[in-house]
């Protein structure tokens, strides 16, 4: 395993982590893998707020999803909620993620 890989792992495991939903991101979604999810969260494709979440969307090319992030409050001050593949995503964003934006 590569040592950004490591980091970004030990990243996600110490984000606070709603409770127990997000806690049990491995249990409930465990074909996300955690250095993706921080991918996503240091750069978001794109970010909405939706009543008191932020939700984050990003690309994962080498799982060739696009992934949702879900945060109560902000990923800079709430808690990780869940992070799941979401194929709605495709048709808002024109296909699976291919490209770099």
């Amino acid at each position: 395993m590569s040592n950004e890989i490591e980091q970004l792992r030990r990243e996600f495991y110490a984000l606070p982590k709603t409770s127990p939903h997000g806690m049990e991101q491995q249990i409930r979604h465990p074909d996300i893998r955690p250095e993706w999810i921080m991918r996503i969260i240091k750069n978001p494709y794109e970010r909405w707020l939706d009543r008191n979440q932020t939700i984050l969307a990003g690309r994962v090319p080498e799982f060739n999803r696009w992934i949702k992030v879900v945060f109560t409050g902000s990923p800079e001050s709430g808690f990780f909620h869940t992070a799941y593949a979401d194929r709605r995503l495709e048709s808002d964003y024109g296909g699976r993620p291919w490209t770099e934006r």
